[in-house]
């Protein structure tokens, strides 16, 4: 919380320090880290890494849409962006990607 110290134009600001008791508030938080890696292919397909800019040749369009996790629950997460109606738009290139980067890949 910030809190000015004076009525000038530009107040002086100090920080006010909070004490929140994590376990009590439920508060779970995770980290995802990415790194990208000087490789010819792709992870998990063949594909090159390459980076385009050019107009892709399709478009793929997400919706978000709940679905039952192992644990017979709805992700939590997932229920806020699907109430949101947000979509995700990838540009696909057919020399750099896949069926198996836009999840259309049977095993």
């Amino acid at each position: 919380m910030l809190q000015s110290t004076n009525n000038l134009k530009t107040p002086k600001m100090e920080v006010v320090a909070i004490q929140l008791d994590y376990d009590k508030l439920g508060f779970k938080a995770g980290v995802e880290i990415h790194q990208e890696l000087l490789t010819s292919r792709k992870l998990f397909c063949f594909c090159k890494p390459v980076l385009k800019t050019d107009e892709p040749q399709f478009l793929v369009k997400r919706f978000f849409r709940p679905v039952l996790g192992e644990m017979g629950k709805y992700d939590e997460a997932m229920l806020v962006e699907y109430e949101k109606g947000r979509t995700i738009v990838y540009e696909v290139y057919d020399d750099v990607n896949c069926t198996y980067e836009i999840d259309e890949t049977c095993m």
